[in-house]
């Protein structure tokens, strides 16, 4: 198994990962393919992916900000693990993968906003410890 970035072959299993996750209703993968292109080539975002043999486990999109007083940030979006794959650290794992890899950017904060419903994002997210270089927040909303 490993974490790293995404590949155009990891598209379908995306998106059906996030469709399930979140509840979507079926995504134009036309669409898909074309807004993640963009999104990509911008260089603010950043697609991880949990490989296990060409298998998606688990994925999040990060959005880099940069602010004018200087302080500069990312969001965590879409954060998933496949429903049979929950309760194993995958998402524990994802998470401080992805707080190591950012280090590069010398961020002020990583933030990640979830449903005071999502408690297995929560779990996870309180198990990755982050550095003091990286300030961790949770946005919980109503």
């Amino acid at each position: 198994m490993v974490i790293r970035k995404f590949q155009d072959s990891d598209l379908n299993q995306i998106i059906e990962l996030f469709e399930n996750a979140f509840e979507l209703e079926k995504i134009n993968e036309d669409k898909c393919k074309e807004k993640l292109n963009y999104l990509l080539k911008s260089n603010k975002y950043i697609i991880y992916v949990i490989d296990d043999n060409s298998m998606i486990l688990g994925a999040c999109v990060i959005y880099l900000h940069t602010d004018p007083f200087d302080r500069d940030f990312a969001t965590l979006w879409y954060f998933a693990i496949k429903e049979d794959c929950k309760g194993k650290g995958l998402g524990t794992s994802l998470l401080n993968f992805v707080k190591k890899d950012l280090e590069k950017y010398n961020l002020d904060s990583l933030i990640l906003t979830t449903s005071n419903q999502n408690i297995a994002c929560q779990k996870a997210s309180e198990k990755a410890k982050f550095d003091k270089r990286l300030s961790y927040k949770i946005l919980y909303s109503k």
